[in-house]
């Protein structure tokens, strides 16, 4: 049951879908944030003009990233199972030391 808390509460804050009023997921509004921190500093001008050429390319979004929807899918998938993989083998490995599974409680 933990299990699935965790992996619900994983798959919400990663897709956005904690309240209707959300900014988004959790690493756009992290990547908005590091621009606006950015945006405050000085920067040289010759990274200025590097700035300016790369923009364009910085801002397609996953939809226009020209990865095919299979290959998207592909790579969630993955990551739900590496992470299903992983909560397996952590919840399975915890020794139970309770008097109940131990056959040792006096009721």
């Amino acid at each position: 049951m933990k299990t699935a808390r965790v992996l619900v509460l994983l798959t919400t804050m990663a897709t956005g879908l904690v309240s209707p009023a959300s900014a988004g997921s959790l690493l756009q509004s992290a990547t908005r944030l590091a621009h606006a921190a950015a945006r405050d500093l000085p920067a040289p001008a010759t990274v200025r003009a590097e700035v300016r050429r790369s923009t364009a390319a910085a801002q397609a979004t996953p939809a226009e990233s020209g990865t095919s929807k299979r290959k998207k899918f592909l790579i969630i998938a993955a990551a739900l199972v590496a992470a299903g993989v992983g909560m397996y083998v952590i919840d399975h490995g915890v020794e139970d030391n309770t008097p109940s599974t131990k056959g040792t409680r006096k009721d």
